[in-house]
């Protein structure tokens, strides 16, 4: 298959890589690989989730998946990177499922914090919920 690489900006103009879709310009998966921790960007990165990520057809079925993976860098604020996901789901209605938490051990020695926070990757899935059927 084809493979495009672009550039891309989280929360700005989508209309460059909108053009890449071949569903109207939404994708049936996004992946999210250790963004959450500039919380400074989290308004950017669900404004763009909401915006590419394929919604559920009439009938209920299809919708896309964002793929949200990432450790706590920092782990004295773990609970900001975990606020990307209660946002994702307060603001754009998204279900939230956890994939994985699995314990990998610290990237570098000298990473500060507890070790075990540190080192666990934490991955989730959000989707849109399955529009109810038209009558």
């Amino acid at each position: 298959g084809l493979v495009t690489v672009e550039g891309f900006k989280w929360g700005y103009d989508i209309e460059k890589i909108a053009e890449l879709s071949t569903q109207n310009g939404a994708f049936d998966v996004l992946i999210l690989s250790d963004l959450v921790f500039n919380h400074s960007e989290h308004s950017a990165l669900l404004r763009s989730v909401d915006r590419l990520m394929a919604k559920p057809r009439a009938d209920g079925s299809g919708g896309g998946e964002a793929y949200v993976f990432f450790t706590h860098y920092r782990t004295w604020l773990a609970d900001k990177d975990m606020d990307f996901l209660t946002r994702a789901h307060n603001e754009l209605g998204l279900t939230v499922t956890r994939l994985v938490e699995y314990y990998t051990g610290a990237m570098f020695d000298s990473d500060p914090g507890d070790e075990r926070v540190c080192g666990t990757v934490h991955g989730f899935c959000q989707a849109f919920p399955p529009s109810p059927l038209q009558s």
